[in-house]
Parts: structure tokens; sequence; C-alpha cells
């Protein structure tokens, strides 16, 4: 459980979710909320991450200085969540399309790390916190947490500071774009698979989900 501030403590939500336990699922969540403050530095160890580009945000460089570099991972990091095709039963039914987005003979342009989480589902945290909450809410019938939550998650992908601290852009948008769906907004969830779909045409499951999507129109 300490492996960083949210990874691990999302695996768990998450699977709390899935057996149907919300309460306890929620009381994780807003712990994992609690701690991911604005120090926090996101990092992927998915091929996503050029150490020699990505430059750690000021209060992230503040903390570093101040902390012991023993417990700045458990206190300051956050790591994209992963989800195995074994750990599938403590998904969100949703991200299993992930687990199969890949296209056998499009992998090859891909280097050796990217190829690795192909038939994984990998989200970043911070959306994935504001994608569980907005379920978690929603299955206990807080509408008014669950709206928050679905806007906490549209501004960390459209507002500029926060989308420079998140990595998995297209699988975010589809978790937003999800919601929309659930919102009855589903127009505006198409829109943006289909943005998705230009920024990444290879092994994204955007395909998919707008085959899923038009084919109930």
């Amino acid at each position: 459980m300490n492996t960083d501030v949210a990874s691990t403590r999302l695996k768990l939500a998450s699977m709390l979710y899935c057996k149907g336990d919300l309460q306890l699922a929620a009381d994780v969540l807003e712990d994992v909320e609690r701690r991911y403050d604005n120090s926090v530095q996101a990092m992927c160890g998915c091929g996503r991450m050029d150490p020699f580009v990505v430059k750690p945000h000021e209060l992230f460089t503040e903390a570093v200085n101040e902390e012991n570099v023993d417990i700045l991972s458990t206190n300051k990091v956050a790591y994209c969540v992963r989800f195995l095709p074994q750990e599938a039963f403590c998904v969100p039914p949703f991200l299993h399309y992930d687990m199969i987005r890949a296209v056998r003979n499009a992998t090859h342009h891909m280097h050796r790390a990217e190829r690795l989480w192909m038939n994984w589902a990998v989200v970043d945290s911070r959306q994935f916190l504001h994608y569980l909450q907005y379920l978690t809410f929603r299955g206990l019938g807080l509408r008014h947490k669950q709206l928050q939550a679905l806007l906490s998650l549209r501004d960390s992908s459209f507002d500029g500071i926060a989308h420079d601290q998140v990595y998995h852009h297209e699988t975010g948008a589809h978790l937003l774009a999800h919601c929309y769906e659930m919102e009855n907004r589903s127009g505006a969830a198409l829109v943006l698979y289909q943005a998705s779909l230009m920024d990444m045409p290879r092994n994204n499951a955007a395909n998919l989900h707008i085959r899923r999507l038009t084919s109930t129109q």
C-alpha cells in the first residue's frame, strides 16, 4: 500500500467497487484524494514519460529538497494504475476494452516498453481517482458528489496545467466519455472518442467504443 501516493490504493478501491462494497470504496477514495495534494508528481513507467523532457512541477521540486529521499515516493509520487488481464475481475467493466485494444499487426511500430502493456488496462492515477469517484457516488446515490467528480475528471483532461501532469491521455478521455454516456450525453462522448482516435489511430480502444456507441444510435 505504500509504494506511492495513489496507485495501489486505487487498485484496492477498484476491487471494492467491483465487489459492491461501495462505502468502503468511497472511504479509500477519500483517503487517496486527501493524499493527492498539489505537490504530488505523476510518473509513468510505460514508455510515455521522457525523463529528459518532463520537468517536475515547482511544488514537487520543493518537496524533493525537503523530504527524506527514502519516503519521497511514498508521499509525493503517483504512478499510473496498471491492471493485468489476470486482474480483470477487479477492473470496472468499461476498462476491459483497453485489454483488447491492440491490433496484432499494428504493434510492430512500437518500442518494446509500450508493447508490454498493450493487453493491460493502464490509466493515470488522478483521472482514475475521479472516474472511480463518479462510479462509486453514482452507486451510492450521492448525486452532488458524483457531479463534482465528473467536473474534476473533466478539468484533469482539459485544464492546461493539470493536463501536463497526466499520462495515458487517450484512456482518460475515454473515462470522461463514458461518464458522459452515463449522463445521456452520447454526442459529447462520441466527440471525445473520435478526438482520441485522431490523436492515436493505432491500438486505441476508441475504435471499439465508437463502433459500440454508433451501433446503438
